[in-house]
């Protein structure tokens, strides 16, 4: 209880606590404990928690009794700028039963997409925290893109069975993630264009790019194997550092990587190629 205490007391004035009853601060104290020890995120006194921490501010906009909140902003703590805005949303499938999902909008970012609510999936605590979506420094702009990839958007005017079409697209770049063309892989590199070129086969391309991060303009290398399918994307964690956060797409993960100067597309395609992606 010692931590939950220097939680509460940390994030929150005495003056609000002061406000609450002994029935109302335990009920808070009880909610963040539940956070850390099952290591979930849950919302109590408008603030976010992930795993008993103060992750965000949670302003609900509207609500109702049966739905709860159909509308609301996920904030930073300190600047209480909008990261995230979640709408609920519903359509009518093919058989006219009416399907609700949320609508996360990553307004700095440009970002959107759906994820379907349904009886058994995350509520918008759970998935934030479980996403990782905002760090300390505010949103990963690395997890909300990844985010953002995995979980595409929904459109009602599809008559047909939406969560089908997610697993059969699913499974087909799962198949195309693996396709590695059959070469010399000691081979030297070749950079033709976008164009990646080894033991004189085409294997693969890389696109550079410009993105806005947290703390001005950073490149961004997309990578792509011989079907087209996005493997990889690098992103550098400053501008000119060298240093690069490689999101690989067949297994989701976030890996780190030092280049050397002038050679940043020769030291991510030769990692991705080292660790079986190319």
């Amino acid at each position: 209880m010692k931590i939950i205490f220097s939680l509460t007391l940390a994030f929150f004035s005495m003056s609000l606590m002061a406000q609450l009853s002994d029935k109302e601060v335990k009920k808070h104290q009880k909610k963040v404990l539940e956070s850390l020890e099952k290591k979930k995120g849950i919302s109590s006194l408008d603030t976010l928690f992930c795993k008993g921490k103060p992750n965000a501010l949670v302003n609900v906009i509207s609500k109702s009794f049966l739905l709860g909140a159909e509308e609301q902003t996920i904030q930073g703590l300190e600047n209480k700028k909008d990261y995230i805005i979640i709408s609920l949303k519903n359509y009518k499938d093919q058989n006219q039963v009416v399907r609700y999902y949320h609508h996360y909008q990553f307004p700095g970012l440009r970002m959107q997409c759906d994820v379907p609510s349904e009886i058994g999936s995350l509520d918008v605590y759970e998935t934030i925290c479980k996403y990782q979506l905002i760090n300390e420094h505010g949103l990963d702009t690395m997890k909300v893109e990844l985010f953002t990839v995995l979980k595409g958007t929904i459109n009602p005017s599809i008559s047909v069975s939406i969560d089908q079409n997610r697993v059969n697209v699913a499974q087909q770049d799962i198949n195309n993630y693996n396709v590695i063309v059959p070469r010399n892989k000691q081979s030297f590199l070749m950079f033709l264009g976008d164009n990646i070129q080894q033991d004189s086969k085409m294997i693969g391309s890389i696109v550079k790019s410009t993105i806005n991060g947290k703390d001005g303009l950073l490149t961004q290398y997309s990578v792509f194997n011989s079907v087209g399918a996005m493997i990889c994307t690098a992103t550098e964690t400053k501008f000119m550092s060298y240093e690069w956060n490689l999101l690989t797409y067949k297994n989701n993960r976030f890996n780190s990587l030092t280049s050397s100067i002038g050679k940043d597309k020769d030291d991510i395609v030769k990692y991705l190629i080292d660790n079986g992606f190319l």
